[in-house]
């Protein structure tokens, strides 16, 4: 089972740069759950032109996870690698400006 650190992966946390850096709390190894708003997991960390072309699954609230990678900057937000509870792995974004998408569980 992962356990939360503070360098995810190698990845000096310190130096990853991202707008919404001072407010994200997950690490690799972190439970996450969606909160009220339902979000896509998609196969890469980015909404594409196409933007549901990458989509897997759509996540409901509620929906838990691990964290197994990243994190990732992209469209301005810190994206990370996940395993689903119910199977599937991709990529999620932790937030949007002003809404919580994925927060840490016990």
């Amino acid at each position: 089972t992962p356990r939360p650190t503070n360098t995810p992966r190698g990845i000096d946390f310190n130096s990853y740069s991202c707008p919404d850096k001072a407010k994200i709390k997950l690490r690799v190894g972190s439970r996450a759950e969606v909160q009220k708003y339902d979000m896509n997991l998609r196969s890469t960390p980015v909404v594409p032109d196409v933007w549901d072309a990458n989509i897997i699954i759509m996540l409901r609230s509620g929906d838990r996870m691990t964290i197994t990678g990243g994190p990732k900057c992209a469209h301005d937000g810190t994206w990370w690698e996940v395993r689903t509870d119910s199977g599937y792995t991709g990529w999620v974004r932790e937030m949007q400006p002003n809404k919580i998408l994925l927060a840490p569980v016990d």
